[in-house]
């Protein structure tokens, strides 16, 4: 490995747990686990997200899940309903409520970050996010199928969310 590449590793994720940190604490503000947080973002997608493949996603069993919606549902965060093609299938979908309060727990993160980053040089800032993209694009590339098609960027565990 590169001394380069090293290097921008090692930032990375000496910053990534201090921006972990920070989200904890601000879920913590709230009284959810960031299990719970990742849930209410995978439910604001534009389709319902059925348990299974929530489950699924997340690596954790059914019925874990089933204790993660449960205690959502009673916050009145996330709706549970019935599937029109298989009734045996409960689909997820946040509430009104549900998308305030993610809203409300993404600014407070949003606004925390921009609070701590305010005292970085901004050349250096936006130095740092060129060097981020060129890193995504250069994963998004060594990804690549052996027969030239780009595999997608999506994660399979998790869905991408706005």
């Amino acid at each position: 490995m590169s001394r380069e590449a090293r290097a921008f590793i090692e930032a990375m994720e000496g910053f990534w747990l201090q921006v972990r940190q920070e989200e904890r604490g601000i879920l913590r503000r709230w009284d959810i686990t960031p299990l719970q947080g990742i849930v209410l973002r995978m439910t604001l997608c534009d389709e319902p997200l059925s348990m299974s493949v929530l489950a699924t996603r997340l690596g954790i069993r059914p019925q874990t899940a089933t204790h993660l919606v449960d205690f959502m549902e009673e916050r009145g965060w996330i709706r549970r309903t019935r599937s029109r093609d298989d009734r045996r299938v409960s689909l997820l979908e946040a509430t009104f409520r549900g998308r305030k309060a993610s809203a409300t727990i993404h600014r407070a993160f949003t606004d925390r970050m921009e609070a701590f980053l305010s005292a970085a040089p901004k050349d250096q800032l936006l130095a740092g996010a060129a060097a981020l993209r060129a890193a995504q694009e250069s994963y998004r590339r060594a990804r690549a199928h052996p027969a030239g098609r780009v595999r997608s960027t999506r994660s399979r565990r998790f869905r991408q969310v706005p």
